[in-house]
C-alpha cells in the first residue's frame, strides 16, 4: 500500500535500501559459504 502523503523518490529510496540490504546479506552468506569451503579444503 503507498501512502500518499510520501514522496515518490523516498519511497523508491526506502525500496532501494532495503534491497540492497537483501544483497548484502546474500553476499555475505555466500562469501562465508566460499570461505568455508577454501579453509576447509587446506
Amino acid at each position: 500500500i503507498l501512502d500518499a502523503s510520501k514522496p515518490h523518490w523516498e519511497q523508491l529510496q526506502e525500496q532501494l535500501v532495503g534491497h540492497g540490504l537483501n544483497v548484502l546479506g546474500s553476499l555475505s552468506e555466500t562469501i562465508n559459504n566460499v570461505h568455508g569451503s577454501i579453509v576447509g579444503g587446506r
